[in-house]
């Protein structure tokens, strides 16, 4: 009886000792919180970006252990906050940038996980230009101009926030809806001449078309008129 009673004993102080060590255990993970940062991102626009009208920034943020909330700021403001619990972790805003100041904004995000880990993104920055495009021509000759003579041609396109794409110099008569190119220029400042050597006497529009980096669909447009006698 005695031996049996020490076996029993045995027993239950070795699984005392195995609950005991589960007890640790788990006080030692509910002690130890999650203190690991999310992971955010800004997808769209891109760094260095060059844009007018509406854009859609998109953020991308991820955590293992779930996410709580991602927020995106435009030059240090707050614009849009967005719920990720449960989510794909994807937020996004539709930024309207005629609603703001041509010139230089930057973008970032935050994200914060389950357990109130918060991360920053890099910040990312670039250019907006609605309005910031401007274009002159002008066509350095006498009026009228006589066949056969040669006409300095020079348009001037500004956008300082930008900068140019191209700019195109073309030359049409009133009677036709067809124009002929005359020069193509990648600077501020485009000087061509328009040899009237071979042109028919009557009146012509010349037309200097320029685009900025930022607005590929976008252009301003200056024209002129030319008489040759």
């Amino acid at each position: 009886m005695a031996r049996y009673r020490f076996g029993t004993r045995l027993v239950v102080r070795a699984a005392a000792a195995l609950l005991l060590i589960a007890v640790v255990g788990i006080a030692a993970a509910v002690a130890a919180p999650d203190t690991t940062q999310p992971t955010v991102q800004i997808d769209r626009p891109k760094n260095d970006f060059r844009t007018w009208g509406e854009v859609n920034v998109q953020v991308a943020a991820a955590d293992p252990a779930g996410l709580k909330q991602a927020a995106i700021y435009v030059d240090g403001q707050q614009v849009k906050t967005c719920d990720l619990s449960g989510t794909a972790g994807y937020c996004q805003y539709s930024w309207q940038t005629a609603e703001m100041p041509d010139g230089q904004h930057t973008v970032m995000a935050r994200a914060w996980d389950a357990q109130g880990n918060e991360v920053t993104s890099p910040a990312i920055t670039g250019c907006v230009s609605n309005n910031s495009l401007t274009g002159t021509l002008e066509a350095r000759a006498s009026e009228p101009v006589r066949r056969g003579e040669m006409v300095p041609l020079q348009t001037t396109q500004s956008d300082p926030y930008c900068g140019l794409s191209k700019t195109y110099v073309f030359v049409r008569p009133t009677w036709s809806h067809h124009y002929y190119l005359k020069g193509v220029c990648t600077t501020d400042q485009c000087d061509t001449q328009w040899n009237t050597r071979y042109t028919r006497r009557g009146e012509y529009v010349v037309r200097a078309v320029a685009w900025n980096a930022a607005q590929p669909m976008r252009k301003v447009v200056s024209d002129v008129t030319v008489t040759v006698r």
